[in-house]
């Protein structure tokens, strides 16, 4: 089920993302517009802790994007953070107590889901504008 979404999801963005773009948010594996995976989605399609993984990864192939992030409810809100080199997410992640190494990070948030993404979008603004 997630690799069907996430093809089509793939193939959708390919439509609207252009070379301008530089940052995309994946809160949700079908819908990047600002719903988020919470335990209760896992739940209504059986997913399996883990099922996720690599959702992440989608945005990275994408040409010309620079960061993706993942965002999902698990006691309190985890992110993932994948880079294709022009924005170091452990610089990020190491901001709010997470870490990784400059391709690949991770941060637990105990705060509400737009303090998450208004936290992570503006980190990774700043580090597009070093």
């Amino acid at each position: 089920l997630f690799l069907y979404l996430s093809y089509t999801l793939l193939n959708n963005l390919k439509k609207v993302v252009t070379n301008k773009t530089k940052v995309i948010i994946f809160p949700y594996p079908n819908n990047p517009t600002g719903s988020i995976m919470t335990k209760e989605d896992m739940e209504n399609v059986c997913a399996k802790m883990g099922d996720h993984e690599g959702l992440v990864n989608i945005g990275r192939n994408i040409e010309g994007v620079e960061a993706s992030v993942f965002i999902r409810e698990d006691d309190g809100y985890k992110v993932s953070l994948r880079s294709n080199g022009l924005v170091d997410v452990n610089v990020i992640a190491s901001k709010f107590g997470g870490g990784g190494h400059p391709m690949a990070a991770g941060i637990k948030f105990n705060s509400n889901f737009k303090e998450t993404k208004d936290n992570i979008i503006n980190e990774i603004i700043k580090e597009l504008s070093v």
